[in-house]
């Protein structure tokens, strides 16, 4: 039996909201935030932001993803059929294998690239450019470079059109699974 899904306007597919686990990194400034935000409100995805966690007092979500349990993404999508992670790899601590570790438990990984320059723009303006928040970025982008990140394990974003963020629904139509769709609507296989 076809599963419906969401149909998106002017496409020939329907989005198949099955059980989905996205892990979504990159560079500081591309629209990660943004996009998961987009997730949560518009199709339904649980969304936790790494970053946030992890400042949080007394937090465990260091020591459940480093190096992650080894259900960690069968129970989130048990919780939530949909879930993104927001994940900036903050430097001090290297994920990168936790993060493969995550994708062999069925984590779909997307980066978020763009031109560093372009994006330092963007983070200045949302975060401010304060010394502090300038030796952020700085600082996450060396250990992106360090981690030689992204690796061939995820599918690769780029945030822009020139110098102007891609639409929510232009990058839906990147990451999100789809069905194909007959004239009816009806997912075809």
């Amino acid at each position: 039996m076809p599963v419906r899904g969401e149909e998106i306007p002017g496409k020939d597919f329907v989005m198949n909201h099955g059980n989905d686990f996205i892990l979504i990194a990159g560079i500081p400034g591309t629209g990660k935030s943004v996009y998961s935000t987009h997730l949560r409100d518009r199709h339904g995805y649980h969304y936790v932001e790494a970053d946030v966690e992890m400042a949080l007092p007394g937090n465990s979500f260091i020591a459940e993803i480093h190096p992650p349990k080894s259900d960690y993404v069968s129970q989130r999508t048990s919780r939530h059929d949909r879930f993104v992670l927001e994940f900036g790899f903050p430097p001090a601590v290297d994920f990168l294998q936790d993060i493969l570790a995550l994708k062999s438990q069925g984590a779909r990984l997307v980066w978020f690239t763009a031109d560093i320059d372009l994006a330092k723009a963007y983070f200045s303006k949302a975060n401010g450019s304060s010394p502090d928040q300038t030796e952020t970025f700085r600082a996450q982008v060396e250990g992106i470079q360090k981690m030689r990140l992204p690796t061939p394990d995820f599918l690769i974003v780029d945030g822009f059109h020139g110098t102007t963020h891609l639409s929510n629904t232009e990058i839906d139509r990147i990451v999100l699974p789809r069905r194909n769709c007959g004239e009816d609507g009806e997912g075809v296989g």
